[in-house]
């Protein structure tokens, strides 16, 4: 048993020093460090962020210590810097965003409703995906999201 508390301790410590990224954010001056965002009034801190490049889709997540999760879903590859519609259309310039809370257990999606967007940039081969106000629903409950998610 302690064999195993070790191990999870060292596999958590290197999520944090590895798993995530270093931006900056746009014009407010603030470093952004990690992927964070914010849904129904509550912050969401990643500290492990990763990009998937193995399916024909550009899958860029980040998970908090608690196991919330955002995901944003690029139907193709980004290899610049630009601005993705949040949609429900499956474009090469649009993108989806989910985002799944533990307690309560549920899943928020967007809606693509529009003006919805996501700004990318790309820098060292890395993603830093920003939005605002980005429309998400579970059902009949529709909020907004708003963060950073850093690869």
């Amino acid at each position: 048993m302690r064999n195993l508390s070790l191990i999870a301790l060292i596999v958590f410590t290197s999520a944090v020093f590895y798993g995530c990224g270093k931006s900056s954010s746009g014009s407010t001056g603030t470093t952004v460090t990690s992927s964070q965002w914010t849904l129904n009034g509550t912050t969401y801190k990643g500290i492990i962020s990763g990009y998937d490049t193995a399916s024909s889709l550009g899958i860029l997540n980040s998970t908090d210590a608690s196991g919330n999760s955002i995901t944003i879903i690029f139907y193709s590859h980004p290899e610049t810097n630009g601005t993705y519609t949040v949609s429900d259309a499956a474009n090469s310039n649009d993108c989806t965003i989910d985002v799944q809370t533990i307690s309560p257990s549920v899943i928020y999606t967007s809606t693509g409703k529009t003006g919805d967007i996501v700004n990318l940039t790309i820098s060292g081969g890395k993603l830093n995906a920003a939005f605002t106000g980005v429309t998400v629903a579970n059902g009949g409950t529709t909020t907004t999201t708003t963060g950073t998610v850093i690869q």
